[in-house]
């Protein structure tokens, strides 16, 4: 069979992740077997697709309905994964999080979070759990609306346009390339929303509402790790 050259520069970027073992364990396969719960053998993996439409029997196909679920009917999605210390749910993330960012019809259309909470630390100790949440995960969805070359440009101008709103127009100074990174980003936005009087929760839904708007098939995905 040919090799889908297309998805070369996806497979050789997944190989380097998991090279170091790092979110990767070697007895943990993406086949799984899945039952329905309520099954007693408590050597599988319960679950039941959320879409109803298809019989699942392994974690790839459960996934797979996941994805679809949430891009294609359109339907909001939330999956709690509960497992035994090493049993493999962060590389059940990154699965998730390669399945959906190496489909082109997805790629262009949506924004893709992967973050342990631990890392909600970057955050100012002296802020709540929420404020802490929202700032992280806000800072990461408008970097990627501004610096995805790949989502239409209307969604890079709606999420400029918010910013500007709050006169929060100083974060998209970038004027050295160091700081159009991530990371530096994430903490002036975090220093700069954090001791603000925004409404978080509004800010997350409003941002939904306006780039919907510009892009009814763009969708948000947010995958969270060490939740305990």
């Amino acid at each position: 069979m040919p090799e889908d050259a297309g998805k070369k520069r996806y497979i050789r970027k997944f190989l380097q992740q998991i090279q170091p073992g790092e979110g990767y364990v070697e007895n943990i396969w993406v086949e799984r077997d899945v039952r329905l719960p309520g099954k007693e053998d408590e050597d599988y993996t319960t679950a039941q697709s959320l879409s109803r439409k298809s019989l699942i029997s392994n974690i790839t196909e459960l996934l797979l309905d996941d994805i679809k679920y949430t891009f294609d009917d359109r339907c909001f999605t939330f999956r709690f994964v509960a497992a035994l210390l090493g049993s493999g749910k962060t590389s059940l993330l990154t699965y998730l999080h390669e399945l959906t960012t190496t489909q082109s019809n997805y790629e262009k259309h949506s924004v893709v979070i992967q973050f342990p909470l631990s890392h909600l630390r970057t955050v100012g100790s002296s802020h709540n759990f929420s404020i802490k949440l929202y700032c992280y995960i806000l800072g990461d969805t408008f970097w990627q609306l501004i610096h995805n070359q790949n989502l239409l440009p209307d969604v890079k101008e709606v999420a400029k346009n918010i910013l500007e709103e709050f006169d929060a127009g100083s974060l998209l100074n970038t004027g050295t390339r160091e700081e159009i990174k991530l990371n530096p980003f994430r903490s002036k936005f975090s220093k700069f929303f954090a001791t603000s009087e925004v409404n978080f929760v509004e800010l997350f839904f409003d941002v939904i509402s306006q780039v919907t708007k510009v892009d009814p098939r763009f969708t948000f995905v947010y995958l969270t790790d060490e939740l305990n």
